[in-house]
């Protein structure tokens, strides 16, 4: 990434952390990490613009396809208790932006954060995508990848200090 577009999401970051509470939607659709291939994992996530630009950086080095969601431009956890990252977005994202002709697969990850919201079976059966929740923070992403697990620090909800202050 260059210089110009780093110190571009760093005043974006810094702008969409000082106004949080208004939706800040970027388009929905389908977005590739690095190279990904056939066989390349899938990941579904908001179109939180702050969100989306975030677990690309934490997604760095991996190869892999982003389904981003029409959720209103709201984030993760605050979509999926408001009804606005559900069974029937997931099912409508996977659907319609052409990723299923990308990979030979039908296993995509979700946030742990969107199973509030999200039906894992319904998703299922209404276009046969296996559904996993993954980690609850993004950075957590690429050893989750690797390893194909959760550790329990992968599970838990952290909310130290910096993440305090951002709030």
């Amino acid at each position: 990434m260059s210089v110009a577009a780093r110190l571009r999401d760093a005043g974006l970051d810094g702008l969409q952390t000082a106004v949080r509470l208004i939706p800040w939607p970027t388009e929905a659709g389908l977005r590739r990490v690095g190279a990904p291939d056939e066989t390349s994992p899938v990941l579904v996530t908001c179109n939180y613009d702050l969100t989306v630009r975030r677990l690309r950086s934490a997604l760095a080095g991996c190869d892999a396809w982003i389904v981003v969601a029409p959720t209103r431009g709201i984030n993760v956890w605050c979509a999926a208790a408001g009804g606005h990252m559900s069974t029937h977005q997931v099912v409508t994202a996977l659907k319609t932006s052409g990723v299923a002709d990308c990979v030979t697969h039908r296993h995509v990850i979700l946030p742990q954060l969107a199973a509030t919201g999200v039906l894992a079976l319904d998703v299922f059966r209404r276009c046969r995508w296996r559904v996993r929740f993954g980690p609850v923070r993004a950075e957590d992403l690429p050893d989750y990848l690797a390893s194909g697990e959760k550790t329990d620090s992968m599970r838990r909800v952290r909310f130290p200090l910096r993440d305090r202050l951002e709030m």
